[in-house]
């Protein structure tokens, strides 16, 4: 009776547990954003090269957040969405108002430690720039000085950060 009581709770805990770990992945907020972050900036400093694959298989928001990973120049590492960036230097990337946005990221994180930065970049398929909301945090990758990071869209200016 009693083992049956305790596989009862087991079941309950599980249930009551699947929809906040569904929610998790699909929440967009500027927090969110924050978290996945964190999260594979340990995986990376944890497990170094071998944790790659797992950093690039993450998404979250419904899927469209993803995380990508830079050295300290702005050489991209790994990009799971765009193959074609890995090798290629990104720190002079302006926004639709010609912020520079991915240098103020780096330099925030060899600074702080991590950075918050808004701007204007065009969704998916679309040509139009809208808010942005991206966040960085520095880690190591091997023995070396990396940054992880992503962006959110319809993150207002006033949210990202929060």
């Amino acid at each position: 009776m009693k083992s049956r009581s305790v596989c009862m709770l087991l079941f309950l805990c599980l249930l009551v547990s699947l929809p906040l770990a569904a929610r998790a992945a699909d929440d967009c907020s500027a927090a969110s954003l924050k978290s996945q972050v964190e999260k594979g900036a340990a995986i990376l400093a944890q497990k170094g090269s071998a944790g790659l694959e797992e950093v690039k298989a993450m998404r979250f928001c419904n899927g469209q957040g993803y995380l990508y990973v830079a050295d300290e120049h702005g050489v991209v590492l790994m990009h799971p969405v765009a193959p074609h960036l890995i090798g290629k230097n990104q720190s002079t990337l302006k926004d639709a108002n010609g912020k520079m946005f991915a240098l103020e990221l780096l330099d925030n994180c060899r600074k702080t430690g991590e950075s918050w930065i808004h701007y204007m970049w065009p969704k998916p398929g679309e040509k139009t720039p809208s808010d942005k909301c991206g966040y960085g945090k520095q880690t190591t990758l091997d023995g070396k000085s990396v940054t992880v990071a992503s962006g959110l869209h319809d993150i207002p200016a006033g949210q990202c950060g929060k």
